[in-house]
């Protein structure tokens, strides 16, 4: 297992208030999400997409459908698919995830900025090993306005 999956197990048993859940749940919907007729999130992180589903059923009462697939080319990864096919839009406005902007109620105070930036770490970063001689943090974000969004919160 690599030290980003690790990592990301170690974040993902942390407790968080509600306030903290949903700035994270909202980074990772944001970055991993298609959002279209229904919102569909694909992940390698069967942790996360459970933790994702469980936050979904019980703050909208909704189940999403959820596929699991063989990873591209063969390798053993797999993939975890959910799909939410209802009360979309009501989803989308209580995360802020419509827009290319962080709303200012996921990131308030300090513990809902660090809550955000997790989010955005589970979805998309990766961390080498502090004992590396190569040590970093990156995340891999396809927006240029909203990646700005973000070094502005990281600075």
């Amino acid at each position: 297992m690599s030290f980003t999956s690790r990592t990301k197990e170690e974040i993902l048993l942390l407790n968080l208030n509600k306030a903290e859940v949903i700035s994270e749940i909202s980074a990772i919907i944001k970055n991993i999400g298609i959002i279209k007729d229904n919102i569909k999130i694909t992940t390698e992180n069967e942790i996360l997409a459970t933790y994702v589903y469980n936050f979904l059923q019980s703050n909208y009462n909704v189940n999403p459908r959820v596929v699991v697939r063989r990873g591209y080319n063969f390798n053993k990864n797999y993939l975890f698919m959910l799909e939410i096919n209802e009360k979309i839009d009501n989803i989308i406005d209580d995360l802020g995830i419509n827009t290319h902007e962080i709303k200012s109620f996921l990131v308030d105070d300090y513990n809902l900025k660090r809550a955000y930036l997790t989010g955005l770490f589970l979805a998309t970063g990766s961390i080498n090993d502090p004992k590396t001689a190569r040590y970093h943090l990156e995340f891999i974000i396809n927006d240029e306005e909203y990646a700005r969004n973000i070094q502005d919160l990281l600075n």
